[in-house]
């Protein structure tokens, strides 16, 4: 809530489920402006996962109901719940896009043996390249937003203020890591992972396209999954 609210100034609800005193449910909402006008109340914006967590269908269903009677006279026209599990309740959901979750094993000798040759050859070719990989250190964030900033601006796409993606950083700075992928001294390939209850969630990472012959991409992944691997 902090971090939308200091980052983007973002409006926010949040409503709890109690049963006897006992809290069985919470539901996160934020109010985004739409670009194209109007505004949506979002469970998780900006970020991957996170809507209803309820103890029973029941809490769910109250919790729903509750955020539908408090949204309209706020203005919000249309709402999207970003859970992981579907809901109980039925609402409509979007089909466009997919969760993929890569099960690590204990040593990461065993997963490389699991991938393609292709997969293998590209990452091999980036350490015959001279590329190496770092985690954190001084300018990471700086550096994983000027790669990140020339890909979006090359996609026509808009991207994050510096400040948003600095903002995870300090308001999770335990769970949050910063890769880099050099070659000779320059940042080609960076990447933003998050800790979460025993998983690593990558919500950020780009490569430059005109160094896109080293597969810094892949070597990026590779050793993101490693230090994954290394903590547990």
């Amino acid at each position: 809530r902090d971090y939308v609210k200091r980052v983007y100034g973002l409006k926010t609800l949040y409503l709890l489920a109690e049963n006897h005193g006992r809290t069985v449910g919470v539901l996160p909402i934020a109010l985004v402006k739409g670009l194209k006008g109007g505004i949506q109340a979002v469970s998780s914006p900006y970020h991957m996962y996170g809507g209803v967590c309820a103890d029973s269908h029941e809490a769910e269903a109250a919790l729903l109901g509750d955020a539908e009677e408090r949204l309209r006279p706020l203005g919000a026209d249309r709402w999207e719940l970003r859970q992981v599990a579907p809901l109980s309740v039925s609402y409509g959901h979007r089909s466009d896009k997919i969760t993929v979750i890569l099960d690590l094993p204990n040593d990461p000798d065993q997963l490389w043996g699991s991938l393609s040759a292709k997969v293998r050859n590209q990452i091999r070719k980036g350490e015959k390249s001279g590329l190496t990989a770092t985690v954190g250190g001084e300018r990471a964030m700086e550096d994983f937003f000027d790669v990140m900033a020339v890909n979006m601006r090359d996609l026509g796409s808009p991207i994050h203020s510096f400040a948003f993606f600095k903002g995870a950083e300090e308001f999770f700075p335990g769970e949050t890591r910063i890769h880099r992928v050099f070659h000779e001294k320059r940042c080609i390939a960076a990447g933003v992972t998050m800790l979460w209850k025993g998983s690593i969630e990558l919500p950020w990472a780009s490569a430059l396209r005109e160094c896109s012959a080293l597969c810094g991409n892949m070597f990026l992944y590779w050793n993101m999954i490693k230090d994954s691997i290394m903590r547990g």
